[in-house]
């Protein structure tokens, strides 16, 4: 037909349609398929149709017909056909949905693999997360340099907002959590906070602190809407923001690619660092939320963990959004948010 013609004119005038005993001589017709994107282009010149088509011969095809019929490992596959093992999803063996326990633990530096599983049957246990990339990535210059500012991990002078006791853990079980893949905080954004498509960045070493580590994080978030009257007549609230999250991690070791937690002493302290930006939010990109953790061993036994959450202004906000009482409603909405979801940040630490 006429719309076969034109599929079949668009091969070069050189190319017959190839059989799988002659696959290996076809290698150099088959490069013109694998045209890189960065020689793909929306001209047309230079491209030249073929006006003719030849048709393979009934011999020649008789091989797809032989008789019986035969599995497709059995088979001969030319690279015109893709086999039923290349159409599987590549990304079910290298995913793995947030909130779950069926998982094999690899070495500090290594990440979870499902044990099994499919991302469907991960999906059909409830979680409500998206699936995190296994493979963390290298962090970009610009988020390295916005990880690198944050301040050293330090406890802040003052009370701490929330004093929680885990007497059946140990700090060296806190080291290795922080430390283990995939970071418990993805899987506890998404899976409690509702976070999706989250990347995940690649552990540096804290050049600025030095015996520190630090990484970030990129993902889309929702957000409230609960805004008093005054303050929504001046701003409007987005349902969801993109969000970046940096980490400044120390007490968990300093090498980001080796296992060197053991060399630490029982009674250092794990303290991270978090500085969030919801830059989507009313004046987002103005103020930071920070998280302090601090793990320290008790007296008797297990671990006391102190969290210090507050609001770093970056830009003073306009003086027409400080009159409805924004700045406060920000830091209080922080806090509370904190006080609600401390014992469900906790479960997610307990379980990595």
């Amino acid at each position: 037909t006429n719309k076969s013609r034109a599929i079949f004119e668009c091969r070069p005038a050189t190319m017959r349609l190839p059989c799988c005993s002659c696959w290996c001589k076809e290698r150099e017709a088959r490069t013109e398929f694998c045209i890189g994107d960065e020689e793909d282009s929306d001209s047309e010149e230079g491209i030249q149709l073929s006006s003719t088509y030849s048709v393979q011969s009934e011999e020649e095809l008789q091989h797809y017909y032989d008789g019986s019929p035969k599995t497709w490992q059995e088979q001969e596959w030319d690279y015109l056909f893709f086999t039923p093992d290349m159409l599987a999803p590549a990304h079910e063996d290298h995913l793995v949905a947030a909130g779950t326990s069926n998982e094999q633990l690899l070495p500090i530096t290594g990440d979870r693999t499902p044990a099994a599983s499919s991302s469907q049957d991960l999906l059909a246990k409830g979680t409500t997360c998206d699936l995190l990339p296994m493979a963390s990535m290298d962090m970009t210059a610009s988020l390295a340099n916005v990880a690198t500012s944050l301040p050293p991990a330090t406890a802040p002078d003052g009370g701490a907002l929330l004093t929680t006791y885990l007497p059946t853990l140990s700090v060296r079980q806190i080291r290795r959590a922080m430390r283990r893949e995939p970071f418990w905080l993805c899987r506890y954004l998404c899976a409690n906070q509702k976070a999706r498509e989250m990347k995940k960045y690649k552990w540096k070493s804290g050049t600025k602190v030095k015996g520190t580590l630090i990484r970030g994080l990129r993902f889309i978030m929702p957000l409230p809407d609960e805004l008093p009257a005054s303050v929504a007549k001046v701003v409007q609230m987005p349902t969801e923001s993109k969000v970046t999250s940096v980490v400044r991690l120390a007490g968990a070791g300093t090498d980001p690619q080796q296992d060197d937690v053991d060399d630490l002493a029982d009674d250092e302290p794990v303290i991270m660092v978090q500085q969030t930006c919801t830059h989507d939010a009313p004046f987002g990109e103005n103020f930071r939320v920070q998280d302090v953790m601090h793990f320290s061993e008790h007296p008797d036994g297990g671990v006391l963990l102190q969290r210090w959450v507050s609001v770093v202004w970056i830009e003073k906000l306009p003086m027409v959004v400080r009159a409805v009482g924004l700045p406060g409603i920000i830091e209080s909405k922080s806090v509370e948010g904190s006080k609600k979801a401390n014992e469900d940040l906790i479960s997610y630490i307990k379980k990595a």
